[in-house]
């Protein structure tokens, strides 16, 4: 019988993706202020691509209003 353990890795990686952005975010939102970070500013930080970023959230307010 085959174990179905793939889709649980594949969840806790987009957790920790998840949570490592949130973290950078805060980081950067707290450097730069809000308005002056980009989403370009988290991809560099965290080393993703902004496309894996913008995966998750829709837009820097989507990930914004998550960091609280």
């Amino acid at each position: 019988m085959k174990q179905k353990t793939m889709g649980v890795r594949r969840n806790l990686k987009e957790a920790q993706r998840r949570e490592e952005i949130i973290n950078s975010a805060i980081k950067v939102f707290s450097i730069k202020g809000y308005d002056h970070s980009s989403m370009h500013d988290l991809a560099a930080d965290t080393g993703y691509s902004k496309a894996l970023i913008y995966w998750y959230w829709d837009n820097k307010a989507a990930l914004f209003n998550e960091t609280d």
